[in-house]
């Protein structure tokens, strides 16, 4: 597989308050494959955030770096935030089609692809377009978060606790939509999770991080498109014991 992402000896360092400094990642190598569905896990503090904030550009190392191998420009990049980042005061449509105005997208334009997008997410054009945020469940706002992402016709996207505090056949309808679509779009996905089940379920490969270092890395070889009864696997179970004993058999 093609590498498009690959930090080098990366470590990100911070300064806090009544805490002093700490490495979040520490001399970090990683690589990440052009049209891979990589999923990282870890507690709190492991710095799984950090390494999409690095990626995203929104932060930079301490020390190391990151490269782009195979590409000479800036990859257009999805960012889905583990807060809810919709515009409260914008209908679906609206919120569907911002990145498109920053962009300057014709307005009729602008229309059509929010049906489009709407309906990529999973969610009805004739229900959902008019309505505001305040009118969603969890879910259905989450859903509208991935359809920002995706309107810039993003070649990676980056998920942080896409389906966290969700209910589970929400959280696995989630799932299978971030699942569809990657199938469908072949974009590479860096996704964020605590969840040990959503990491196996929708990984390539899962990274397992602790206090900044790679734990463990496990390569998921179950067959796509993954189906909900693979959950209830020996296979899925074995891969679960191997993150959580830290074995890269």
């Amino acid at each position: 597989m093609e590498t498009l992402i690959k930090f080098e000896c990366v470590t990100k360092q911070y300064i806090a308050s009544g805490r002093g400094a700490y490495k979040a990642l520490v001399n970090l190598n990683l690589s990440i494959g052009k049209g891979e569905l990589l999923t990282i896990v870890g507690p709190s503090g492991a710095g799984k955030t950090t390494v999409l904030n690095l990626i995203g550009g929104i932060e930079n190392p301490s020390s190391g770096k990151i490269v782009l191998p195979s590409l000479d420009t800036q990859l257009a990049t999805g960012y889905v935030f583990q807060a809810n980042t919709i515009f409260p005061w914008r209908t679906v449509q609206r919120n569907l089609t911002y990145p498109l105005e920053l962009r300057g997208v014709d307005r009729n334009l602008r229309q059509e692809k929010a049906v489009q997008l709407c309906e990529m997410i999973g969610l009805s054009p004739e229900t959902f377009l008019s309505k505001y945020p305040k009118e969603l469940s969890g879910g259905e706002s989450r859903r509208v978060a991935i359809g920002m992402a995706l309107a810039r016709e993003a070649s990676l996207l980056l998920l942080d606790e896409p389906t966290s505090q969700l209910d589970y056949l929400t959280k696995w309808s989630i799932q299978n939509t971030i699942q569809r679509l990657w199938l469908q779009k072949r974009f590479t996905v860096v996704l964020v999770t605590h969840d040990l089940e959503e990491a196996i379920f929708l990984g390539d490969r899962v990274i397992g991080l602790q206090a900044g270092v790679i734990a463990c890395e496990v390569r998921i070889d179950l067959p796509r498109p993954r189906i909900d009864h693979m959950r209830t696997t020996k296979e899925f179970g074995a891969y679960r014991e191997q993150i959580v004993t830290g074995n890269n058999r």
